[in-house]
């Protein structure tokens, strides 16, 4: 599973919710990975000590992929965020969900990627 930048910032907030996560992930043998671009978007501190244990449970992915790709997908979808492109690329190339806390262009990019996408506040509610 791809998890974008807000289960990140919720994990910063409360860790419990994301450890859930993590050992719901763990039980079903699914790996966890987010991308350095998500890390960016999250990161301010070495005193986010929440954020960091919760980065330490996943496998951060340091490729950016094709640009290109990126762009093509950014101008098929009416959408302009790299990064949300970025990580619905990289879901498709691992075969892979994307963890979302807002899905408004995740879901856009997801339907013209072949990616399903499962809404961070459902998933935290339900496993």
């Amino acid at each position: 599973m791809i998890v974008d930048a807000g289960p990140l910032i919720a994990a910063d907030r409360n860790r419990r919710a994301f450890a859930a996560l993590v050992r719901a992930a763990e039980e079903h043998g699914e790996i966890l990975r987010t991308t350095e671009a998500i890390v960016a978007q999250v990161w301010r501190s070495h005193r986010q000590e929440n954020l960091a244990a919760a980065l330490s449970a996943l496998e951060i992915v340091d490729s950016f992929g094709s640009g290109r790709r990126v762009g093509e997908l950014l101008a098929q979808s009416g959408t302009n965020d790299p990064i949300d492109a970025h990580i619905v690329l990289l879901a498709r190339a691992t075969n892979e969900t994307v963890l979302t806390s807002d899905p408004d262009d995740i879901e856009k990019l997801a339907a013209l990627s072949g990616v399903r996408t499962v809404k961070w506040e459902y998933y935290a509610l339900d496993h």
